[in-house]
């Protein structure tokens, strides 16, 4: 008779530990694809940051008068194209509206461990007119 209730306890035991077992794998697989989502949000917000700076530096060159109409390729440091595990490639297309006022479209594309996004924002860039009584 102890010899039966003994086999109840061990397999039992079995049972917990299977379950235990399987809420500890399931619990790496979900802290996996969270990694991976933390990833490509991290190279999202890094792309929105590469897309701010492209429009930034076209302005100054619509301002240094160095701008024409066209396509461009990433105007600012090479070395920023490369981020943690994501590459970058940002391109610019510009045309004219008005002679104060012209139309910028910024696309960023991404590649962060065989995945890939992309972003893309359009803006009207206007001259900067000195102020009457500002030195320049």
């Amino acid at each position: 008779m102890k010899r039966g209730k003994q086999q109840g306890y061990i397999l039992l035991e079995v049972v917990v530990l299977s379950v235990v077992v399987l809420a500890m794998a399931t619990s790496l697989h979900l802290f996996r694809q969270a990694q991976v989502v933390m990833q490509q949000d991290s190279a999202r917000l890094a792309g929105v940051f590469l897309a701010q700076e492209e429009m930034a530096r076209l302005e100054w060159a619509m301002d240094q008068d160095s701008l024409a109409e066209g396509q461009y390729g990433w105007l600012g440091e090479a070395g920023l194209l490369t981020q943690e595990n994501a590459s970058f490639v940002v391109a610019a297309s510009v045309r004219v509206e008005t002679a104060d006022i012209w139309r910028a479209q910024v696309s960023v594309d991404w590649q962060v461990n065989g995945k890939a996004g992309a972003l893309s924002y359009e803006r009207l860039l206007c001259r900067h007119q000195p102020q009457k009584g500002m030195r320049t």
